[in-house]
């Protein structure tokens, strides 16, 4: 299934008064170039198992979550604070959920080139953004990043990266954050993606940032 991609063109109709006299009026339409958007594809994303492994190195028993993504596996830390939700939004691959507090949530989705973002190159980063600031309701785009033009946290297994982070209020007020990284593994699209309410997303940033640093591949 191909992405959905939406072109909007701004109403630019300027009036021509060719004759007061014969009454005549022109329209010009100005020619623009459209403004293309990226969305999110609507079709359900496929699933990634989860597994729970305890592992011990050089101490205690620690606690990793493995995603098994079908020809790898993804493996994160996890002290506890992580479970998997029983039920996972068709948007995602894979969800858990923070147990302090079940509405800050860390998911996986999975694409195929050729069903979303297709490179991280500006072309497609831009018409996505685009699409977030046009969606309804309206996503507000506070941070966006490169890591092929500077360097910053998290590393995604030494992957270029791109990623965002956008609010919206929902309907009875509260203010929701959503950060989003994206990097390609293995040839396939991967968006991880940390959402809850904004104070909790700013506060965990850092711990969440190390999930992601930290994370392992495996094949």
């Amino acid at each position: 299934m191909n992405p959905i991609k939406i072109i909007l063109f701004p109403a630019c109709i300027t009036l021509l008064i060719n004759s007061l006299f014969a009454g005549e009026i022109a329209i010009d339409l100005l020619e623009e170039s459209p403004t293309e958007t990226l969305a999110w594809p609507s079709e359900p994303r496929p699933l990634i198992g989860v597994e729970t492994l305890d592992v011990q190195i050089d101490g205690p028993l620690e606690k990793r979550t493995v995603f098994n993504c079908s020809n790898f596996k993804l493996i994160i830390e996890n002290n506890g604070n992580w479970e998997k939700m029983a039920k996972t939004n068709p948007r995602y691959s894979v969800s858990l959920k923070d147990k302090s507090d079940p509405k800050l949530t860390f998911s996986l989705s999975r694409f195929a080139p050729e069903e979303f973002l297709s490179s991280l190159d500006d072309q497609n980063w831009n018409a996505y953004i685009t699409f977030l600031e046009n969606d309804i309701p309206p996503k507000n785009v506070t941070f966006q990043h490169d890591s092929r033009v500077s360097r910053a946290s998290p590393i995604v297994l030494d992957k270029s990266y791109r990623q965002v982070e956008y609010e919206y209020t929902l309907s009875d007020g509260a203010l929701v954050k959503n950060r989003e990284i994206f990097a390609f593994i293995k040839g396939d699209l991967f968006v991880f993606s940390f959402k809850g309410p904004k104070a909790k997303v700013d506060a965990f940033k850092n711990r969440h940032n190390l999930t992601i640093s930290r994370m392992d591949f495996f094949e």
